[in-house]
């Protein structure tokens, strides 16, 4: 009997790679910056990066997810709190924002631990990578990390809606096909509205502009490697959701 689930459809960033890494660094260097820049005892980190983080999703809805935008986040974030405090912000430090908002874009992340596993395991079923941002980035990465063998269709999109998603599962049967990402907002609310299959590969400290509400059943993993559980229950349950 043939499997249930023949296609996976996969998100790139903070599920096949650790993505966050990179953005937690700079991140971290944007308290460092802003504190050591203000006079007296300075803010919470935890309320610069929620700052950051209000901008950072303004900036998204206004420009898509393009490296500028991330750094402009730091920036604005940088100059709130000097304004705050009644301070001129330093091109020095500026410049320097910049230059770390574009290293989270450019530098290369880390594989998630059991990218390579799941890959191989999963080497008789269609993988697609599906993911967003600039393509020459992505395809780089995906060069450079030798990933690009193990897929046989690569979309990278400038916005990730459930219209993009149904473009990448074209004709394929709904039920066949499971979405696995981190983010609830651009894989799993449009996975479930098409009737596919979902894994949500939960990140305690993932970016805000994932979270949203999500109406239906999908499946939580807390490493990546739970998915295949997942596909082998699926499997064996060919008659039901």
């Amino acid at each position: 009997m043939s499997p249930r689930i023949k296609t996976i459809v996969f998100d790139f960033d903070d599920t096949l790679v650790e993505t966050g890494v990179l953005f937690h660094e700079v991140l971290d260097s944007l308290v460092s910056t802003i504190t050591s820049a203000l006079p007296g005892t300075p803010p919470p980190a935890a309320d610069i990066l929620k700052t950051q983080s209000r901008f950072d999703i303004e900036l998204v809805e206004q420009m898509g997810v393009v490296p500028e935008r991330f750094a402009q986040s730091l920036i604005r974030t940088y100059r709130f709190y000097l304004e705050k405090y009644g301070l001129s912000s330093e091109p020095e430090r500026e410049a320097f924002l910049e230059r770390e908002g574009a290293r989270a874009f450019h530098d290369l992340p880390a594989l998630s631990e059991d990218t390579l596993m799941v890959l191989k395991t999963l080497k008789d079923r269609e993988k697609i990578l599906y993911t967003w941002g600039l393509p020459e980035i992505q395809m780089r990465r995906l060069g450079r990390l030798h990933l690009t063998s193990y897929f046989s269709e690569i979309h990278c999109v400038p916005a990730k809606t459930t219209t993009a998603m149904k473009r990448v599962i074209g004709t394929r049967d709904p039920d066949s096909v499971l979405i696995c990402g981190d983010s609830l907002r651009s894989e799993i609310a449009p996975a479930l509205e098409l009737g596919c299959h979902a894994a949500h590969l939960r990140r305690p400290d993932g970016w805000d502009y994932h979270n949203v509400p999500v109406s239906g059943n999908y499946h939580l993993l807390s490493r990546l490697g739970d998915l295949l559980g997942v596909i082998g229950d699926l499997d064996a349950k060919p008659d039901s959701r």
